[in-house]
């Protein structure tokens, strides 16, 4: 294999997180830690066994879809220097693309998060790893 595309497939890999690395640091935490990080949680309930589940959901725009630039530009010189201005403006097209989400679901037993399940946007869940 090439060496330009070997050290671009491994520049790739490693700016990829595993989805267990991020989820993995919380477990142990407290409601308190949680919520003092994420706020207060969008539902809550108790199960019989006196498990706690609360849900957090999170969504941000997303930047992907199509969109068309149009420029505008002057250019005045002479000899070897330039002077150059311009403006530009991007149009949408198509439908907007939809946001991203990352719903976690913790579970709580005597107050320390003992499971979780994470649903949504990998890249966007990842900034929700403990710090």
């Amino acid at each position: 294999m090439n060496r330009p595309i070997c050290l671009g497939l491994l520049l790739l890999s490693a700016c990829a997180t595993d989805p267990a690395e991020v989820r993995e640091p919380w477990y142990g935490a407290t409601y308190e830690q949680v919520a003092a990080i994420w706020g207060k949680p969008l539902a809550s309930s108790k199960d019989a066994d006196g498990v706690e589940m609360h849900v957090w959901r999170s969504e941000a725009p997303s930047s992907a879809g199509s969109s068309v630039s149009f420029g505008f530009g002057g250019f005045r010189g002479s000899g070897n220097v330039g002077v150059g201005a311009g403006t530009g403006v991007t149009v949408p097209v198509g439908p907007a693309a939809p946001p991203l989400v990352c719903e976690r679901r913790m579970f709580f037993r005597d107050g320390q998060v003992v499971d979780q399940a994470w649903d949504g946007d990998p890249r966007y869940c990842e900034s929700f790893k403990r710090p």
